[in-house]
C-alpha cells in the first residue's frame, strides 16, 4: 500500500548479518520510483550491551518466564536455566512497576545510542520510523535515532508469543498489536501506555481472505498427488520444539494401513526455521507429502521468506483441510480461520534427562506458556496424550466437522482479532495518519 502512494516515499532497510549475502530477489520484488531498498551492516551484540540485554531481557515475571526458567527452552539448558531462578528471586519486586521499564529504557538509549546509523537520518530526513520487530537490535538502534531527532515512532511485536517472555528496552509512540489479547499482555509485562497501544489484527492473514487464492480440491490434490476422495489430515512441525514429530507421523500412517483411521491424504510441514531432513523418509511414501518446497534464504535468521504463490498454497492447504494438528503452535490461529478442527499433540515431543539418566516428556511445558493458556482457555482444541487418544480425536474431527465449532470460533474472536482481509489495511492507516 505505501508503494501504491506517490505522496510518500519508503526507505526500506535490511540488516545484513556478518557473512550473508542479500539475495538479488529482494531489490526486484520491493524497489518502486517511490521505495528505495538498502542493505545495511546489523549491529552485533558483544561485552557490555549482550549482558545488559541478557540481564534486562529476564525482567518480566510471568508463567513462560517462570517455567522457561525452571526447565530451559530449546536455547537454554536447565542447568543455566536453574542459575536464572536467582534473578526471578529479585524481578518479581521490580517486574509490575513502569518506573523499572523507564529505568531500563533510559539505560540502554544512554548506554547504547548507536549512533553509526545516524547517516540515514541525515541522508533521508524522514517524518517517522517503523519497526517491523521492537526485540531486534538492529530496530532499535533506529528507534532510538528517532527518538533523539523527535521523529515518530511506530513498533510491533515479532510474533504473539514475544510478550510476556523478554522486556522490550524502547517503548514506542505507538504499538501496533495483532489482537486484545497481546494489548493487554503490552500492558501488563511490558507497562506500555495503553494509549499508545493499536490493534490491527495479523496482517498476513489477509490473504484467507483474498477470494483469487483458492483453488478447487482436485487442483491442489494434483499439486501433491493426492487422492481428492480422501480426507486430508494437515500435520504441522515445530521444529526443534518437536522432535518426536517424524515418529509421530509414521505410526499415523502405520494405524490407516491398519484401519484405525480412515484412508487419508497426510500433509507434513517442517518448521520454517529449518529443515532438518527428519521427514525425508516419508517423501516416497503413498499418500503423503512433505510440504518443504517454500522458498528459503540464508539471509533470513530463520531462514524462511515464502513467496506470494507459498502463501497462496499454505492457504488452500488449510482451505481444504479436513484436521490440522500441530505442537502448541500458531497453526492453531490458522486453523480457526478457515474453522478446522484442530489436535493439539501433548505427548513424545520434547524429552530431558533426569538426574537418575531416565527420560522424562517434557511436551507438557509447550501448553503451559502464557500465550498458548489464552488458546487452551477457549477449550477450541482437543489435547491429546497418546496414540490412542489422538486416533480418536482423528476419527471424531473427520466423522463430525462441526464438533468444537463453537470454540473455535471464541479462539477466532479472542486471538485472530478480525479476519476481513483488512489488517495491513489497518496498519497502512494507522501508519499514514501519523505522517
Amino acid at each position: 500500500m505505501l508503494a501504491g502512494n506517490p505522496d510518500i516515499r519508503t526507505i526500506l532497510l535490511f540488516a545484513v548479518i556478518e557473512g550473508r549475502r542479500p539475495p538479488e530477489y529482494l531489490k526486484k520484488e520491493f524497489e518502486r520510483e517511490n521505495v528505495v531498498v538498502e542493505f545495511v551492516p546489523n549491529i552485533v551484540s558483544r561485552g557490555i550491551r549482550r549482558r545488559f540485554g541478557a540481564a534486562t531481557g529476564r525482567a518480566i515475571f510471568s508463567p513462560t518466564t517462570k517455567l522457561y526458567a525452571r526447565y530451559g527452552t530449546t536455547k537454554v539448558s536447565p542447568k543455566t536455566a536453574a542459575t536464572n531462578s536467582f534473578w526471578y528471586a529479585l524481578y518479581p519486586v521490580l517486574a509490575h512497576t513502569r518506573i523499572s521499564r523507564s529505568l531500563v529504557w533510559s539505560a540502554e538509549a544512554f548506554l547504547f545510542p548507536d549512533r553509526c546509523y545516524d547517516s540515514y537520518f541525515v541522508r533521508y530526513r524522514p517524518d517517522l520510523v517503523f519497526s517491523t520487530a521492537i526485540l531486534s537490535v538492529f530496530d532499535l538502534a533506529f528507534l532510538k535515532g528517532a527518538r533523539r531527532r523527535e521523529i515518530a515512532t511506530v513498533s510491533m511485536p515479532k510474533s504473539w508469543d514475544n510478550l510476556d517472555k523478554n522486556l522490550f528496552r524502547f517503548e514506542p509512540d505507538v504499538f501496533a498489536v495483532q489482537n486484545e489479547w497481546m494489548a493487554g499482555e503490552a500492558v501488563e509485562y511490558q507497562k506500555f501506555n495503553p494509549e499508545k497501544i493499536r490493534t490491527v489484527g495479523f496482517p498476513q492473514f489477509d490473504i484467507y481472505r483474498d477470494p483469487g487464492v483458492l483453488i478447487s480440491r482436485e487442483q491442489y490434490c494434483a499439486k501433491k498427488d493426492f487422492d481428492p476422495s480422501r480426507p486430508l489430515i494437515f500435520v504441522g512441525s515445530e521444529g526443534e520444539w518437536s522432535r518426536g514429530d517424524d515418529a509421530l507421523v509414521r505410526r499415523l500412517v502405520q494405524a490407516e494401513e491398519h484401519g484405525a483411521i480412515p484412508v487419508s491424504n497426510i500433509l507434513i510441514r517442517p518448521h520454517f526455521s529449518g529443515n532438518d531432513g527428519r521427514f525425508d523418509s516419508l517423501k516416497n511414501t503413498p499418500g503423503v507429502f512433505v510440504d518443504d518446497t517454500y522458498r528459503t534464504s540464508d539471509f533470513f535468521i530463520d531462514h524462511w521468506d515464502p513467496t506470494r504463490q507459498d502463501m497462496a498454497d499454505f492457504t488452500n492447504t488449510l482451505y481444504h483441510s479436513d484436521v490440522s494438528i500441530n505442537f502448541a503452535s500458531t497453526l492453531s490461529l490458522d486453523a480457526v480461520c478457515f474453522d478446522k478442527p484442530i489436535i493439539n499433540i501433548g505427548y513424545g515431543a520434547r524429552w530431558r534427562e533426569r538426574p537418575d539418566g531416565a527420560k522424562e516428556d517434557m511436551t507438557w511445558l509447550m501448553y503451559e506458556t502464557n500465550y498458548y493458556r489464552a488458546v487452551m482457555a477457549t477449550n477450541a482444541t482437543t489435547l491429546v496424550k497418546s496414540d490412542a487418544e489422538l486416533l480418536s480425536a482423528i476419527r471424531m474431527s473427520l466423522r463430525d466437522p462441526a464438533f468444537k465449532r463453537a470454540e473455535r470460533n471464541l479462539l477466532r474472536d479472542k486471538m485472530c482479532y478480525n479476519v476481513d482481509c483488512k489488517s495491513g489495511e489497518r496498519l497502512y492507516e494507522l501508519v499514514t495518519a501519523m505522517l
